[in-house]
């Protein structure tokens, strides 16, 4: 449900700046931004009724792009811990009791475990993601278990994660297969520009 106050004009500008780069995705005027076009989100989620509504929107996204790929790959033990951390959003995002911190903690713990392996390259260590919806997820718990300075950051973290796309034409970031996810992230900015 959208809240009474509408977005600051700074913030409504930040949107307008999202809406202009996905319009020239549209139509073709260009073909890639670089993913810190989305650094805004630390700006829009510094409230913390947006940010919680927001990591609960993301979340409801994830789990669409999730049932859609339940159908091709039959990954169901993914497709449930979606599903369960998904829920443990909703409960920590509308109460954070301490009965719900702890849940929600257990959850993260559980998510950052199922994908924990680590393979050395070159002078580094990567992870190793084998399901980019877990790592939203995990961004999402993260950013509504810190405090503002450091939730704004995984605000970001999950957005970036969910619109930075690959295409060898392209490169890595905001490029035409984003056009979707930038919808997605402006449909729920848009709800609160006090149209």
């Amino acid at each position: 449900m959208p809240r009474r106050n509408p977005l600051s004009r700074d913030n409504i500008r930040r949107v307008q700046k999202l809406e202009d780069a996905l319009e020239d995705l549209r139509k073709g005027n260009s073909n890639y931004f670089s993913i810190t076009k989305l650094t805004s989100m630390k700006s829009l989620c510094r409230d913390e009724e947006y940010r919680k509504e927001y990591c609960v929107y993301l979340a409801s996204s994830v789990i669409i792009n999730a049932e859609s790929l339940m159908e091709k790959d039959n990954a169901g033990a993914i497709f449930n811990l979606i599903q369960q951390a998904y829920h443990v959003i909703e409960n920590i995002a509308k109460d954070s009791s301490n009965t719900n911190i702890v849940v929600a903690k257990a959850t993260l713990s559980r998510l950052k475990n199922s994908q924990d392996q680590y393979k050395r390259v070159k002078w580094t260590t990567v992870r190793i993601i084998i399901s980019r919806d877990l790592l939203i997820l995990e961004n999402i718990l993260q950013c509504l278990l810190s405090p503002t300075d450091i939730a704004v950051s995984y605000a970001y973290e999950a957005t970036r994660n969910f619109a930075e796309k690959y295409n060898p034409h392209y490169g890595t970031g905001l490029i035409p297969e984003s056009i979707p996810m930038l919808e997605t992230i402006i449909s729920f900015w848009n709800r609160y520009k006090g149209r």
